[in-house]
C-alpha cells in the first residue's frame, strides 16, 4: 500500500511538472464542475462555474475535481457531443469522480489536459 501511494505522489509530481510547460490559449475560460444543480447532468446550466455548459467551439477548459468523501458522477445525455480545448479530471478525496457517457463524445482541440492543478 505505502509503495502505491509513493508512485501515486510521483506520478502527480510528474504530471504537475509537465502542465506547468504546456502552452495555454489566450482567452481560454475554464469551467468548474459544481454539480449545483445535485442532478448530475453535463447540459445543465447551474452544475457549471461559471454558468455552463461549456460551449462548443471555443478554448475552454473542464475542470471535474473532487477532494472530498462525496460521489460526484457527471452524466452526459445519450448521443450529445462537446468539443473542448482541454480536460483536468481529480479524485483526490475519498470520494469518486466518474465522467458517465452513452454513446457520447468529448472531442479534444489539443493533447493539453490542463492549464494548472487545483
Amino acid at each position: 500500500m505505502i509503495k502505491k501511494n509513493i508512485l501515486c505522489v510521483l506520478l502527480s509530481v510528474v504530471f504537475a511538472a509537465v502542465m506547468m510547460i504546456m502552452p495555454v490559449p489566450a482567452g481560454a475560460t475554464d469551467y468548474y464542475w459544481i454539480g449545483g444543480e445535485g442532478d448530475g447532468w453535463w447540459d445543465h446550466s447551474g452544475n457549471w462555474n461559471p454558468a455552463g455548459p461549456p460551449p462548443n467551439g471555443m478554448d475552454h477548459h473542464v475542470v471535474l475535481y473532487s477532494n472530498d468523501a462525496y460521489n460526484r458522477r457527471v452524466k452526459m445525455q445519450e448521443g450529445s457531443s462537446v468539443d473542448i480545448y482541454g480536460l483536468y479530471m481529480s479524485a483526490n478525496g475519498t470520494g469518486t469522480m466518474t465522467l458517465a457517457m452513452k454513446s457520447s463524445t468529448i472531442n479534444f482541440k489539443s493533447n493539453y489536459f490542463s492549464k494548472k492543478l487545483i
